[in-house]
C-alpha cells in the first residue's frame, strides 16, 4: 500500500513558488530585450540623422534643418541615456529574480530528496513485510513437512 508524501502540499507550492519565479525571470529578460530593441532602433535614427545632415551639407546650408536635426539628435540621447538607465534597473531586477528562482530551485530539491527517502524508506518496510511473510511461509512448510515426516 502506497502512503501519500506527507510533504507532497509544500512540494506543490514550492514548485509553483519556482515556475512564478521562472516567469518572472523571463519576464526580466523579455523587458531587456526590448529595451536593447529600442536602442538599437535609436541608434539607427541618430544614424540616418547623421549621414543624412552629412549629404546636406554638401549643397546649400539649411540652417533651420540643422538644428532640427541637432535637437532630434539631442532628444534621442536623452532618449537613450533614460534607457540605459532602466536597463541597469532591469538588470538588476532579473539578478535579483534569478536568485529568488535559485533559492525557490533549492527548496524543491530539497522536498524532492525528502520523497526520495520517504519512497525508499516505504520501499524498505514493505520488503521487510513481504520477507516476513514469506520466512512464515518457509517455516509453516518446515513445519509442515516435519509433522508430515513423524506421522509417517
Amino acid at each position: 500500500m502506497k502512503q501519500a508524501f506527507r510533504f507532497a502540499t509544500l512540494l506543490k507550492w514550492r514548485e509553483r513558488e519556482r515556475d512564478e519565479a521562472g516567469v518572472a525571470v523571463g519576464q526580466a529578460n523579455e523587458a531587456i530585450r526590448r529595451i536593447d530593441d529600442q536602442r538599437e532602433q535609436i541608434a539607427v535614427q541618430q544614424q540616418q540623422i547623421k549621414s543624412a545632415s552629412s549629404a546636406t551639407k554638401i549643397g546649400s546650408l539649411a540652417v533651420d534643418r540643422l538644428i532640427a536635426d541637432g535637437r532630434y539628435v539631442m532628444q534621442l540621447e536623452i532618449e537613450l541615456r533614460s534607457l540605459a538607465e532602466t536597463r541597469m534597473k532591469l538588470v538588476e531586477a532579473l539578478q535579483q529574480r534569478q536568485q529568488r528562482l535559485i533559492l525557490a530551485e533549492a527548496e524543491v530539491k530539497r522536498f524532492e530528496r525528502l520523497r526520495e527517502i520517504d519512497r525508499a524508506a516505504e520501499q524498505k518496510v514493505f520488503q521487510r513485510r513481504e520477507q516476513m511473510i514469506l520466512d512464515e511461509a518457509m517455516t509453516n512448510r518446515c513445519l509442515m513437512n516435519r509433522r508430515a515426516a513423524r506421522s509417517k
